[in-house]
């Protein structure tokens, strides 16, 4: 019995350690901000954006992304997705932007210029995976974007 024992805390303690070793080998999540968005066509029914995206890396090795698939949100509504077949390294200890075209529909745009009168800043989500070495990584940027008092003189 004490054996048994013995032998079912050994194991216990061989699966923590083993997991803790796990852990510090693990890769800390890439940090994702938007840093601009700007029209690249507008029509009718549609616009298409040009995302400029920053990728940074806090760990220890580069990550080297390839594909992306990605939706933005503004205010909490969907404003914006895309896909890209770019491929980026982004160095260890290091950041990276990239330009993620972006296809969003009018109506969307007009939502968000209506619900800006309501508001003093607009928060966004980007939200997404990429490929690294036949793996997803997923990723999710959260920020605000203040709105300037002037513009709010001009809808007046």
């Amino acid at each position: 019995m004490r054996r048994r024992n013995a032998l079912v805390a050994a194991g216990i303690l061989s699966a923590a350690l083993i997991g803790a070793g796990c852990a510090t080998v693990e890769s800390e999540a890439l940090r994702v901000s938007l840093a601009s968005v700007s029209i690249a066509e507008a029509t009718l029914l549609e616009q298409r954006y040009s995302l400029r995206v920053r990728f940074q890396n806090p760990s220890e090795r580069a990550v080297k992304l390839d594909g992306f698939v990605y939706d933005l949100t503004l205010n909490g509504r969907q404003f914006a997705r895309g896909v890209s077949d770019q491929t980026i390294v982004v160095p260890r200890f290091g950041e990276q932007l990239i330009e993620l075209p972006a296809i969003g529909t009018t109506g969307g745009a007009i939502r968000q210029v209506l619900d800006l009168t309501n508001r003093r800043q607009v928060d966004y989500r980007l939200v997404g995976r990429a490929n690294e070495g036949g793996t997803q990584m997923r990723f999710d940027g959260k920020g605000d974007i203040p709105i300037p008092t002037q513009l709010f003189d001009l809808v007046r």
